[in-house]
């Protein structure tokens, strides 16, 4: 069934002439409206109409303006002028109008006129679609334009205007290399020649001094030449920078130092290392690390260490004390297991930190040694000198101020005996007290 059709003619004659064709091509008189000027237009955006005839004479400015209002009133309907030809004003600039076609009143039959229908209809759907995809490209963030085969510009986006300070009335149709000379001498250049004369889409990324501008370049071949996206990417790269600089400032900090320090993930893979952590592989193994196996450490050291970080990616933070022989030293370390968890708080990896404790460590072994040779004294003094003392007190009590008593030979002659193992003893504590303190 036919739509309805809006006709803005005063002139009644000329209204019946178009009516009568249009009930000849298949419409109905109760879907043709008639109205003198659009100020009788009360039709609502419900009822918006298949098409609208509108009669254009003299002076066509007039009608400019009043075509203009009628698409503000219907924006989704095509429009078709019927042109005085007695006016050569209107014929010659009936093009220049916004309309999807035009017929010259008297000199079009039902047949032309029903292809004109079907051609503004046509016409105005592509209209609508070009509308539709250009909206997205005005509101996409990205500048985006379009060139064809002779690299001139057949569409420029909102967003090249803001960030290139251009005016695209000014810059549309205009050469792209000669409105920015300075992309003419870079990658931009080489890149989108390279799109345009092989058909192929190429991704890459460009510095604008000028600007102090990074750009994502994204090129893409049509049927007529390229379509090109910008993203800038300049604070990308700033913060790119400020994690690299980062990165190395933490590379310095964990290679200044005789730490081992590294990182691995579930699977045991090691993610992050710092030197130490190679030099220390080295020793162990005379491999590179990415060249070590399994049976380079020794399968019980592999063993135990698996179980080490099995604790750990089970959420255990814990430490141990390794001893082990490095240049044919024994050297003592301490070791710290510290999950690593990400933003759910599951485990996916394990951070490991282990520190030279040599010097303490021996030093606490040299303490526990002088603690046993001070059990050993205390024994000795508690036990074996308690015997002389005692014998000595005993026969000191005995002695008798008779220089001729025989006994009293006896108990000097004890005394001496007591005195001398009492000295022996003496000996033994001293000779441990050395061996302590060497």
């Amino acid at each position: 069934m036919r739509k309805r059709i809006l006709i803005i003619e005063e002139n009644e004659g000329d209204f019946q002439s178009l009516h009568l064709q249009l009930l000849m091509i298949g419409y109905v008189s109760e879907n043709i409206c008639w109205h003198r000027s659009i100020k009788d237009i009360q039709l609502n955006v419900a009822a918006e109409p298949q098409i609208i005839f509108i009669a254009v004479a003299s002076p066509i400015e007039y009608y400019k303006v009043l075509i203009s209002q009628i698409q503000e009133k219907f924006n989704h309907t095509p429009i078709i002028a019927i042109c005085n030809t007695s006016c050569s004003e209107v014929v010659t600039k009936a093009k220049n109008l916004s309309v999807q076609d035009y017929l010259l009143k008297g000199d079009f039959d039902s047949k032309l006129l029903g292809k004109a229908i079907e051609y503004s209809i046509t016409k105005n759907s592509l209209r609508e679609k070009i509308e539709e995809v250009e909206n997205i490209f005005e509101s996409i963030s990205d500048a985006f334009f379009a060139v064809d085969n002779n690299w001139d510009f057949t569409y420029i986006n909102r967003q090249v205007e803001q960030i290139y300070a251009i005016e695209r009335e000014r810059t549309l149709h205009t050469n792209l290399w000669e409105n920015f000379r300075e992309a003419a001498t870079k990658k931009f250049y080489v890149e989108l020649h390279r799109a345009a004369k092989e058909k192929i889409s190429v991704h890459f990324e460009e510095y604008f001094p000028a600007r102090n501008v990074w750009v994502a370049v994204n090129a893409y071949p049509t049927n007529n030449g390229l379509a090109v996206y910008l993203s800038d990417i300049t604070e990308e790269k700033r913060l790119q920078e400020r994690i690299s600089i980062e990165e190395r400032k933490l590379s310095a900090i964990i290679n200044n130092t005789k730490d081992i320090i590294w990182a691995i993930d579930k699977e045991g893979n090691v993610t992050s290392a710092n030197q130490a952590f190679y030099d220390r592989t080295f020793k162990m193994t005379s491999k590179e690390y990415n060249e070590t196996k399994d049976e380079d450490f020794g399968k019980e050291k592999v063993e135990k260490w698996r179980n080490y970080f099995t604790r750990a990616l089970k959420g255990e933070n814990y430490k141990v004390i390794e001893e082990d022989v490095v240049d044919n030293e024994i050297v003592y370390e301490e070791i710290s297991f510290n999950p690593i968890r990400d933003n759910a708080n599951d485990v996916i990896g394990i951070s490991c930190f282990s520190r030279d404790i040599s010097e303490q460590k021996k030093h606490l072994l040299k303490i526990e040694a002088q603690n046993e040779k001070l059990k050993e004294i205390a024994w000795i003094q508690s036990h074996k000198v308690r015997g002389p003392v005692a014998s000595i007190l005993g026969l000191a009590n005995l002695f008798n101020d008779n220089p001729t008593d025989p006994i009293n030979k006896q108990i000097l002659d004890g005394i001496k005996t007591a005195v001398h193992n009492l000295d022996k003893i003496i000996r033994e504590v001293v000779d441990k007290t050395i061996i302590q303190g060497s």
